[in-house]
């Protein structure tokens, strides 16, 4: 009797869980089926070839399409999908100081949330002292800190290592604390605990202003003075590298970013200035691609930057240019960083809180072929004095600074893939060209 009970019992316990998994299996399914409808009215819509897309899922706490997919025989440029947002540069964003900084709530107030990371909405600006040049404070331990003067923005592989290694010979720019003198990192990579595709530890944010800490103890006695120093912050990934967004405590549980990186230094620093260089797209991204060790061949990198046009394309059908210029995912699996070309995506973000007097702009052609005269004008637009002529010589004839010496190796790239970039770069250098207001950021003329 106690047998057949127990008997009983197991082929209970064996319906009810193929039960459930029969449940699982149908509902999982469904939901397949539901995303895969979703994404064939989206390719439609635009005009695609539904049996040729690529299988997309999308993962659950993930609000971009999975991307997985090889290099097609001939890739497809149909980088006209990339829509350009408009300036959103208005008054209300222009007067933004913290003292109005309910524009953002503070979403920790208690402090960094379990990962770490801070809502810089949560630190009030400090109150920077008058008769200092560079944004400067005393904290509440009566401990003196300087804020960076200027950012050098980016972008990677345009001659932001040489322009900054040049700029700190003139005696009156001092030199931070931090990678070359001048790469933190802080606002793209180490206050999310990123790095090129890995990760770090978290950085707080007085740990990044105690980065300029020896250049703060020459300006500190000097309140008042003429000609007085200044330091700044040269990370070239700051301008464009927003794939942290996520992490941002005031993004959560949103499909696009409404904070960047322009809104955290628009809240804390005083009237910053901005130097942006800007290169050739499809020659930045050999020199990086290079660079970073991606592959040493004009063949691999014909291969790879096919590959990374497809990803982008196939992206863009199904998502938004910011999510995808903006996605971890992208950034883990590209195998060349094609998106950071389209410089305009990110200056956009930039206007939409800075106005355009903050920003000087320089092509990385025009800096190579006018060190000297370059110079001058980001002197001028630092606020800084002119050299005599004899020092300024020497600064202009200093040997170019970290070079791409596996281009040298390398060779050129392959004229088929340089067509194929420029093909693709061609409508990102319109909008650059319109958004500056000159033709020369088409590159016609290189």
């Amino acid at each position: 009797m106690m047998n057949k009970l127990r008997r009983r019992r197991w082929l209970c316990m064996v319906v009810f869980v193929l039960l459930v998994v029969w449940v699982c299996l149908i509902s999982n399914s469904v939901m397949v089926r539901t995303v895969d409808t979703d994404l064939q009215r989206s390719v439609a819509r635009l005009g695609g070839d539904v049996e040729k897309t690529s299988k997309k899922t999308v993962k659950p706490g993930c609000n971009c399409v999975s991307i997985s997919l090889q290099a097609n025989k001939e890739t497809v440029n149909i980088s006209s999908l990339i829509r350009f947002p408009p300036v959103l540069f208005n008054e209300n964003i222009d007067n933004f100081t913290f003292d109005n900084g309910h524009l953002f709530q503070c979403t920790q107030p208690n402090g960094p949330g379990p990962d770490g990371i801070e809502d810089l909405m949560c630190i009030p600006r400090p109150h920077y002292l008058p008769g200092y040049k560079n944004p400067c404070f005393y904290d509440k331990y009566q401990l003196f800190y300087c804020m960076p003067y200027y950012i050098i923005l980016g972008f990677d592989k345009c001659g932001t290592t040489d322009l900054s290694y040049r700029l700190q010979l003139h005696p009156s720019v001092l030199k931070s604390i931090a990678y070359l003198y001048k790469e933190i990192y802080y606002w793209s990579w180490r206050r999310f605990g990123l790095f090129v595709k890995t990760s770090m530890r978290v950085m707080k944010f007085r740990e990044y202003y105690s980065s300029f800490n020896n250049a703060s103890d020459i300006i500190e006695p000097l309140a008042g003075q003429a000609n007085q120093p200044i330091v700044g912050d040269g990370g070239p990934t700051d301008g464009w590298d927003f794939r942290g967004w996520q992490m941002d405590p005031q993004n959560a549980g949103l499909s696009e970013p409404r904070v960047l990186a322009p809104h955290h230094i628009r809240h804390l620093l005083k009237e910053p200035r901005f130097i942006v260089l800007m290169r050739e797209p499809a020659e930045r991204l050999y020199s990086d691609y290079l660079f970073l060790r991606y592959g040493d061949s004009p063949e691999k990198f014909d291969r790879d930057a096919r590959t990374s046009i497809d990803m982008m394309n196939e992206c863009l059908k199904v998502n938004t240019t910011r999510q995808c210029f903006y996605s971890r995912q992208y950034f883990q699996k590209t195998p060349a960083r094609l998106h950071i070309g389209c410089y305009s995506v990110f200056l956009r973000e930039w206007f939409s809180v800075f106005h355009r007097k903050h920003f000087f702009f320089l092509r990385s052609e025009d800096y190579k072929k006018d060190i000297r005269g370059n110079l001058q004008a980001v002197f001028a637009f630092l606020g800084i004095d002119s050299l005599p002529d004899t020092l300024l010589d020497t600064i202009s004839d200093q040997e170019k600074r970290l070079q791409t010496t596996q281009k040298k190796k390398a060779g050129p790239m392959l004229p088929e893939t340089k067509k194929m970039l420029q093909d693709f770069y061609q409508p990102c250098n319109k909008d650059l060209a319109q958004l500056l207001g000159d033709d020369k950021y088409l590159w016609n003329n290189t």
